[in-house]
């Protein structure tokens, strides 16, 4: 029954996954109702080992997923086999254990905290120390919080990259598409959609979320797209970003690496270029606040006897 559930439900192949999993029962005896569960055990700490498990309930009467009981999830994380976490340059950090499997099988290094309400502390501690052990000691991986596209994931991005912050980590964000239909890794896996050509994508969405003032959120969406007047919304408010062109032609005016530089690489060459173009376009960027609220359009109507259109 799981094998089938992983297939035909999560789209996932099983012959990768066996040894990841079993199948279990839950009762419950107040209702006396019970159904199969798919059980994954969760092994990060050693002597304190758990489980999770989704309940396949036909019934819709029992609980969606449990823990095993008595035993306490909040700072847990299930693992992905034969990873090399500690060496990695980048891990990605999802909710469910689903949407990491998928990230896994994309050949993408990640693990699951079980909860967008969850820091996964105990195996950040392992990473942090073995990191420091090793000899010489490695860089601490980049982590990509890569919640779901919704408030709990949002909040819970929020609230973990100002802890991982403060503990040493380097953070991104990372978001599924956002569209009528909640979409999540495990989905973008049975669509196609977690090459390597779509992370970025996913990383922009990440990095829109957690812009820390309107000029940074507005000079990403102008780096993407190259419009040079458009609105957006930050904050549940509303801006209008505009490029002041002249502005813009005279902080670059005069720069000429060639003559003033003539032992830097090519690669340095570039670097001060490409920051130099990052410093105009702060100084010709002009960001104004022109509503204090995001209104939603709810519907549109448009003329064709007379070429207008009016959004309500």
């Amino acid at each position: 029954t799981v094998d089938a559930y992983l297939v035909e439900g999560r789209g996932l192949p099983i012959d990768k996954l066996k040894g990841l999993y079993s199948q279990e029962y839950f009762k419950d005896y107040d209702s006396q109702v019970g159904s199969i569960t798919l059980r994954f055990p969760i092994k990060d700490e050693d002597g304190n080992h758990g489980w999770w498990q989704r309940i396949l309930d036909e019934q819709g009467v029992l609980p969606k997923t449990t823990y095993q009981k008595g035993w306490k999830s909040q700072g847990h994380s299930w693992l992905t086999p034969n990873t090399n976490y500690i060496e990695s340059k980048e891990i990605w950090i999802t909710e469910g254990i689903f949407d990491s499997i998928a990230l896994w099988l994309s050949e993408i290094t990640s693990f699951s905290c079980l909860s967008a309400g969850y820091y996964p502390s105990i195996f950040l501690n392992h990473i942090k120390q073995k990191c420091a052990e090793h000899n010489p000691p490695l860089p601490l991986p980049k982590l990509v919080w890569a919640f779901d596209n919704d408030k709990a994931g949002h909040d819970g991005i929020f609230k973990n990259i100002e802890r991982a912050i403060a503990d040493g980590f380097e953070c991104e964000a990372a978001l599924p598409p956002s569209s009528g239909r909640k979409t999540d890794w495990n989905d973008l896996y049975k669509q196609d959609r977690l090459k390597f050509t779509d992370l970025e994508t996913y990383k922009y969405y990440g990095a829109l979320l957690i812009a820390e003032k309107p000029v940074d959120k507005a000079i990403l969406i102008y780096k993407r797209h190259g419009t040079k007047t458009f609105p957006f919304d930050f904050h549940n408010e509303v801006y209008w970003f505009k490029l002041d062109n002249d502005k813009y032609d005279k902080y670059m005016e005069g720069i000429d690496f060639e003559d003033d530089n003539e032992d830097w690489l090519e690669e340095e060459k570039e670097k001060a270029l490409a920051d130099r173009r990052d410093k105009a376009l702060h100084a010709a960027t002009n960001v104004t606040r022109i509503m204090k609220c995001k209104p939603t359009a709810l519907y549109y109507q448009y003329s064709d006897e007379t070429d207008e259109a009016w959004y309500y």
